[in-house]
Parts: C-alpha cells; sequence; structure tokens
C-alpha cells in the first residue's frame, strides 16, 4: 500500500521504534549498541540498572518504604530488565531490517 501511495518506507530503525510501540528496553539496547565508546556505554548500564533514587522513589511505590524498600526495587528493576531483554532484542532486530 505505502508503494501505492508513493510513501517512502522509515529512513531508520530509530524512526521505526518512535513509530510504533516497542517494548520497554529496546531504544535502551538501541542507543547502547550505538554508544560510541566503552565510557559511554558504562554510562548507560549504570543510569539503567541504577538511577538514582531520588528517580526510583518516584517511580516505584517499594522504593518509598525505607532503606530496605529502595534496595527491593533496585532488584525488582534488574529483574524486569531481563525479563524484557528478548521481546526488546527481538523487536531492535525487526526494526533494523524493515529501516534498511
Amino acid at each position: 500500500m505505502a508503494e501505492r501511495l508513493g510513501a517512502q518506507p522509515p529512513a531508520s530503525a530509530e524512526v521505526l521504534f518512535h513509530a510504533s510501540t516497542v517494548p520497554d528496553g529496546a531504544l535502551f539496547l538501541d542507543a547502547l549498541r550505538s554508544a560510541r565508546s566503552v565510557r559511554e556505554r558504562s554510562r548507560l548500564l549504570v543510569r539503567a540498572v541504577l538511577p538514582s533514587p531520588r528517580y526510583m522513589r518516584a517511580l516505584s511505590p517499594l522504593a518509598r518504604r525505607g532503606r530496605m524498600g529502595l534496595c527491593a526495587a533496585y532488584v525488582v528493576r534488574i529483574f524486569k530488565r531481563l525479563a524484557t531483554a528478548r521481546p526488546a532484542l527481538k523487536a531492535i532486530r525487526i526494526a533494523r531490517q524493515d529501516g534498511s
């Protein structure tokens, strides 16, 4: 249909990510892949796994339950990130195929 209308396909995988619903973590993994240095990748990883306590408290009711709740919220975050990694990687692969 896009060909009949004369529409051009999206220029990049990033455009596809923003134009559709993508699994949690896909944008992060794409940013990690395209980071230009080890230092940049390290910074992205640390911020993804261990965001500031202020951010965690704003995001998670569990993190607002004192120090132990904050620690538990970080553990939950890590497991959620691991659980969403596979669908995110699949979305990246599909977007790259469609965007190239």
